[in-house]
């Protein structure tokens, strides 16, 4: 298997599973320019994790993959335990003990019209290598934020809930951030509340409580999240979903992030407002530490 390298010249593993043909070598790896899931963003995706020889939380992320799909009526080429064989055998070929995973299933390859009957068959796509969001410094330190005027996806218009490939509504926000020189943006829907971060979800403590918006106010239901309750649960940390608002993480006491790719990450400052001390908070250590013993146990192991 060959070396893929990154933008630093270092050699890293790539496994890529490209509609049936296994790959090492990205540039091998091309699909059709009539691709929907290239053309109209007409598809679903999980990104997932390695940790020491086992994926994690892997029935989770196809039964939000299998949701999504169902949703915008696609079907996924393959039966789910065919699914597993393929994902485990992907990741298997990188080598790799720790690795990241971006699953994605297209319409596949149509016409240039919108109509998705042009679409033969559904397409499946995996990658796997390595990926790190932010740099290590990030997590001792925190991130800088800013609220975005971009707003995020209504419900009923584009479900947040549903993983597809159009991510243009959260790009938008991503750009308000590296505009205004900071790390993460923030998102609110049409009413002010708050949602999640361009690609993670949003947790706030006050009084030692931990507390995150609701899925009906426009949110992807994180897997990381899910985790973060369920260690919460066993632990005795007070948890719950409650609308939140800009005043909200303005006045609270921790403020962290969470999704696949990042885990949790702490937050330091919004809109120029330190939160708390300026520093990542002692409960976000706490389920910070909790949420690693997790993954160095909790998986299904591919070696």
């Amino acid at each position: 298997m060959g070396p893929d390298t990154n933008a630093r010249g270092t050699t890293m593993a790539l496994s890529i599973y490209l509609n049936g043909q296994y790959l090492d070598d990205k540039e091998r790896a091309q699909i059709s320019l009539y691709e929907h899931g290239f053309l109209y963003g007409d598809g679903v995706f999980e990104g997932i994790r390695a940790y020491h020889g086992r994926i994690f939380r892997m029935r989770d992320h196809l039964d939000r993959l299998y949701n999504s799909a169902k949703a915008i009526l696609l079907e996924i080429p393959h039966g789910r335990e065919e699914l597993n064989q393929i994902l485990l055998e992907t990741v298997r070929r990188t080598g790799l003990d720790d690795a990241y995973v971006r699953l994605v299933v297209s319409r596949g390859p149509g016409d240039l019209g919108i109509d998705p009957r042009k679409c033969a068959k559904s397409a499946l796509y995996i990658i796997a290598g390595a990926i790190r969001l932010y740099p290590e410094e990030k997590y001792r330190n925190g991130l800088k934020t800013i609220v975005c005027s971009t707003r995020r996806n209504r419900p009923d218009a584009l479900n947040p809930q549903i993983k597809t490939l159009n991510y243009l509504n959260n790009i938008m926000g991503k750009l308000e951030a590296i505009r205004a020189g900071v790390d993460e943006g923030i998102m609110l829907n049409d009413a002010g509340y708050v949602t999640e971060g361009t690609a993670d979800n949003i947790f706030a403590v006050e009084g030692g409580k931990l507390f995150t918006p609701p899925t009906h106010v426009g949110i992807l239901e994180g897997i990381t999240r899910k985790v973060i309750f369920q260690i919460c649960s066993e632990k005795g940390i007070e948890c719950a979903e409650r609308t939140l608002v800009q005043y909200d993480l303005y006045k609270a006491d921790e403020v962290f992030l969470c999704g696949t790719g990042a885990e949790l990450i702490p937050v330091v400052e919004v809109d120029g407002r330190v939160v708390g001390d300026g520093r990542p908070g002692p409960l976000f250590q706490r389920l910070l530490g909790l949420f690693r013993e997790r993954t160095a146990t909790d998986g299904v192991p591919y070696r």
